[in-house]
């Protein structure tokens, strides 16, 4: 199964073989309208090689996707190695670099950096990516580190780059993804729902 470099909290790769072997066999095209880690889309584009739309109303999840995916390989690397490097992110005890990540990206919330971002979820706390209302992350570092395993990280993403290639991103309210796609959505096509746990105290939506 392919993981994404995005981490959530209940996303589906443990159930994704279970999720694939119930999808019709004559699918013709599938919605993962809640997208989320994109660990759905990017598994069932893979194995059943059908159209697929990724939608994640939030858009700095949505845009991370986008980087992740979009993001020449060469690049992606080059700038992961620079912002470790420039924030001295070089162990599971690094949290002053963690936190200046954090002011780094709240300095600034009206032009997200999204792999800085990226990055900071894979060293905060059960790696999550929280920001509030204002989009200024609000989330504890996590004790953890990705410097020792950067071969690991990078062929991670490859793999979910590889995978989600031919994935249509669409960061829409689900209400408006409906309506836009409605007047395409075949017999066979599925749409796929699995909404946010607002709950669960991971990602808070920034809605108006």
């Amino acid at each position: 199964m392919i993981a994404s470099p995005l981490k959530y909290q209940g996303n589906k790769l443990k159930l994704m073989p279970s999720i694939l072997e119930l999808l019709p066999k004559k699918m013709t095209g599938f919605v993962d309208v809640f997208g989320g880690s994109g660990v759905v889309s990017a598994n069932v584009a893979h194995a059943r090689k059908c159209p697929v739309i990724y939608n994640e109303m939030d858009k700095i999840i949505s845009g991370i996707i986008m980087m992740l995916t979009r993001m020449p390989k060469l690049a992606f690397e080059q700038e992961v190695w620079r912002t470790l490097r420039d924030y001295r992110i070089t162990d599971a005890r690094c949290e002053e670099g963690y936190l200046k990540m954090v002011a780094s990206a709240n300095a600034d919330v009206d032009n997200p950096n999204l792999l800085l971002l990226w990055v900071i979820s894979r060293h905060a706390h059960s790696n999550l990516l929280r920001m509030n209302l204002k989009g200024e992350v609000n989330i504890q570092f996590g004790d953890r580190a990705i410097s020792h395993r950067l071969g690991e990280v990078y062929a991670e993403a490859d793999a979910f780059r590889n995978a989600m290639k031919n994935v249509k991103i669409e960061a829409l309210n689900y209400t408006e993804l409906l309506t836009k796609i409605a007047p395409d959505v075949r017999k066979n096509d599925v749409l796929y729902f699995d909404p946010p746990y607002f709950a669960s105290g991971q990602f808070v939506y920034r809605c108006k």
